[in-house]
């Protein structure tokens, strides 16, 4: 028998797999639908909440995209990593325009073209005895990469900011990036850097943290340290509150986590909901 639409949409084995990740991301299944009206169901029927059928439209169309691309002999699209894409998407739905608004001279400036600009902090959970280090790198039109790293039994604040600094040059190395600006709102950091970098202040505790930092941008063309505000820094500042609720480190490129949405987008001056 010919495949019918809702065959493709919600019965076809890849389809199924699709809607078993709808449940794991979402808690969503799909109500029982009758063959002649499940499409107007969807889309008007008052048992349907706003949400779940926006969840739903999203789902199928994402099925629909892969059925299409193994038609014309390419990969289906992986079920995981496109419902956290949709997840990520939706999250834009439910920000009400004022939740994007930074006053003018506040928040996060795009660094020139060419150059990648790598915000980073660190937090403390003095109650789990554990501590974490985040950081979030963008270029001037895009976001490049955000990490998550734990660190247990470390309560130094100074420490853990060290820390995060270098795992920002570590990413940067990795990358690739050689033209690049951190940025921290840790003033006593930045200060340890400067004093470090003229060859003074070298028995402080984070030395040999800074020593490796040194090594890893040595062929850097640019590597600048600077502070900024709290309100300039705040992505960086929840990958560090993220981390501290961690076990192992995470990590993410192109595609941002669902709890920085938020965040970047206030960041961002050309916001169209603005």
């Amino acid at each position: 028998m010919e495949e019918d639409l809702q065959h493709a949409l919600m019965f076809f084995s890849d389809a199924k797999c699709f809607w078993e990740e709808a449940h794991a991301w979402f808690d969503i299944r799909l109500p029982r639908l009758h063959s002649r009206s499940w499409a107007k169901d969807i889309l008007c029927d008052p048992m349907i909440a706003e949400m779940d059928r926006a969840k739903i439209i999203a789902i199928m169309w994402t099925i629909w995209h892969s059925r299409n691309r193994l038609k014309h002999d390419q990969k289906g699209l992986d079920p995981t990593t496109s419902l956290r894409s949709i997840k990520e998407s939706l999250v834009l739905l439910e920000l009400p325009r004022n939740a994007t608004k930074i006053l003018p001279g506040y928040g996060w400036r795009p660094p020139d073209e060419g150059t990648v600009k790598i915000t980073t902090d660190g937090a403390i959970n003095f109650a789990q005895n554990c501590s974490g280090a985040g950081g979030v790198a963008r270029s001037s039109t895009a976001f490049l990469g955000a990490w998550c790293k734990p660190h247990v039994g470390i309560s130094d604040p100074l420490i853990v900011e060290a820390l995060a600094m270098r795992d920002g040059a570590r990413f940067a190395k990795i990358r690739g990036f050689t033209h690049v600006i951190m940025e921290m709102d840790c003033l006593e950091m930045v200060e340890m850097v400067q004093l470090w970098s003229n060859r003074h202040n070298s028995r402080s505790i984070v030395a040999p943290i800074l020593l490796e930092i040194g090594e890893l941008v040595s062929d850097f063309s640019l590597f600048d340290v600077l502070h900024v505000n709290r309100s300039a820094n705040v992505p960086a500042h929840l990958c560090a509150k993220h981390a501290c609720t961690l076990n192992v480190t995470e990590c993410w490129l192109e595609e941002s986590p669902s709890f920085l949405v938020t965040s970047l987008l206030a960041d961002c001056p050309r916001n169209a909901l603005i």
